[in-house]
């Protein structure tokens, strides 16, 4: 049987949501410290003829880990830079329950759709958080 993944096509499983919050004080846009809602999208490729494990213990494993790195505020950090931390530390992230299950699988992407609460954040001027989502994508090469 062929490999998934070859002759020039691209297979993933994705793992949704999982609800965090996070806070950050984003001194490039002059904010003081906040938080946010949010919801994580993770994307990864499957390599190999299985992909990565979709399980209870899995996923709880996911949720208890981005509990773990949202935990306390991300400092002097854009919401960008929150994704893109959050994005690194999940990439190098392994459960205790993966190895149960096997799978040739890499995390390729992760969205996080952030909503703040509602608050004024502006250190300089009144500024009040969107009453939408904002989705922050990060491509892991």
């Amino acid at each position: 049987m062929p490999v998934r993944g070859t002759n020039g096509t691209y297979s993933s499983i994705t793992t949704a949501p999982f609800n965090i919050q996070f806070s950050n004080k984003n001194d490039v846009m002059k904010l003081r410290g906040h938080s946010h809602y949010a919801k994580v999208v993770l994307e990864y490729e499957t390599l190999g003829e299985v992909g990565f494990p979709v399980f209870e213990e899995t996923i709880s494993d996911i949720q208890t880990y981005l509990k773990e790195i949202t935990k306390k505020p991300f400092i002097n950090a854009t919401n960008e830079d929150v994704a893109k931390e959050i994005a690194h530390k999940m990439e190098m992230f392994k459960g205790q329950s993966f190895d149960n299950w096997g799978g040739d699988y890499k995390l390729k992407r992760i969205f996080i759709y952030a909503m703040g609460v509602p608050d004024e954040v502006g250190i300089d001027r009144p500024i009040s958080h969107s009453s939408g989502f904002a989705i922050y994508r990060v491509d892991l090469y």
